[in-house]
């Protein structure tokens, strides 16, 4: 199983969130960074838009 640790950072997104960064430790002993970005749906949901099936 691999370790990830959250890095929580003082800094804020478009929406006021804070900004954290995923480190994930890999088998070989390197770290993998991602800021794990909101998912498409999210995106719509917070950007006020809709979806009207058609």
């Amino acid at each position: 199983m691999k370790k990830i640790d959250e890095v929580v950072t003082p800094f804020v997104d478009d929406i006021n969130d804070q900004i954290s960064i995923y480190v994930k430790h890999q088998a070989n002993g390197q770290l993998r960074l991602s800021d794990d970005p909101p998912t498409g749906y999210y995106n719509i949901c917070i950007s006020n838009m809709t979806i009207n099936k058609t």
